[in-house]
């Protein structure tokens, strides 16, 4: 909690007021574009999502009757072989840097190896990645990068004669994918 005596010290630049509607207009018209940027990327992963239905059908009933197989066959759970120094500065990824229902990356942190702690491990661009926990969020991220992850993400790892890393990332992502493995 701030004190309110606070309030009475602090010093406040006080621009003219047609330059505060000045800076307040062009902020304004950030966060209107900001909105409709959000906007665009939800209809984006919309279309993304009935583009994926149309030429593949319903990932979990398999409408086109497509060969089925174990994901373990196809994209085995594996890290990466990558071994970084203590010292080396990787990537460190966590659930909170990953967008629900996108996987978009909302912020990449660096640090130390040494400070990435025991529950983790190195992936990269070979792996995809799948939140185990609370699938409903739909956490997968498919890694433009190597670098250290939470072991709360699956580091998946497609075998590229079988199955191509961004259909298997598409696939986890699909809102009948995360509905089934909701309910399960």
């Amino acid at each position: 909690t701030v004190p309110k005596e606070i309030f009475k010290e602090i010093m406040f630049p006080l621009p003219p007021l047609e330059e505060q509607k000045r800076i307040a207009g062009i902020l304004d018209a950030a966060d209107i574009l900001r909105a409709k940027r959000r906007e665009t990327l939800a209809k984006l992963d919309d279309l993304l999502q009935s583009t994926f239905l149309d030429m593949f059908g319903d990932p979990v009933t398999n409408p086109r009757g497509w060969e089925k197989i174990t994901l373990k066959e196809i994209a085995p759970a594996q890290t990466s072989k990558v071994l970084f120094k203590p010292s080396e500065i990787v990537w460190h990824l966590n659930l909170d840097q990953i967008e629900s229902q996108s996987g978009r990356i909302l912020k990449k942190i660096y640090g130390p190896t040494s400070e990435a702690g025991s529950s983790t491990y190195s992936f990269d661009t070979g792996n995809v990645l799948y939140s185990k926990l609370r699938p409903y969020l739909n956490k997968v991220v498919c890694p433009d990068s190597f670098g250290i992850a939470t072991t709360e993400l699956v580091p998946l790892r497609p075998m590229p004669d079988q199955v191509e890393r961004s259909y298997l990332t598409y696939f986890l992502r699909s809102k009948q994918f995360v509905n089934w493995v909701s309910n399960e």
